[in-house]
């Protein structure tokens, strides 16, 4: 994740569909026991029955291939702020072990 980066913004709504989708693409391994996606969003999808079909056949795909999507939501929400990193963590032990952790809050 370190070699990623981002620029522009501050456009609304994403193409979520389109990343999605193309995260499905990709050529997952079997050999793993847990794949994971996590899906970080700053902005709402774009609408339309279109994109709403693309966003239900990746998620679909998903499902079928064993992947976890969990939702990162990155800004405009009201609930308990944590750290990513610390989230990250969590929630990659809990799929691995079965076992909820905590959220440590960033507050």
């Amino acid at each position: 994740m370190a070699k990623q980066s981002a620029s522009g913004g501050g456009d609304f709504p994403e193409a979520v569909d389109r990343a999605l989708a193309e995260a499905m693409e990709k050529n997952w391994s079997s050999a793993y026991a847990t794949r994971l996606i996590f899906h970080v969003c700053d902005a709402p999808p774009h609408t339309g029955q279109e994109f709403e079909t693309k966003y239900f056949n990746a998620i679909k795909t998903a499902a079928e291939k064993g992947i976890r999507i969990i939702p990162v939501a990155s800004s405009g929400i009201d609930l308990t702020v944590v750290y990513l990193n610390a989230c990250m963590v969590r929630v990659v032990n809990e799929y691995l072990t079965g076992i909820e952790i905590p959220p440590v809050s960033y507050y």
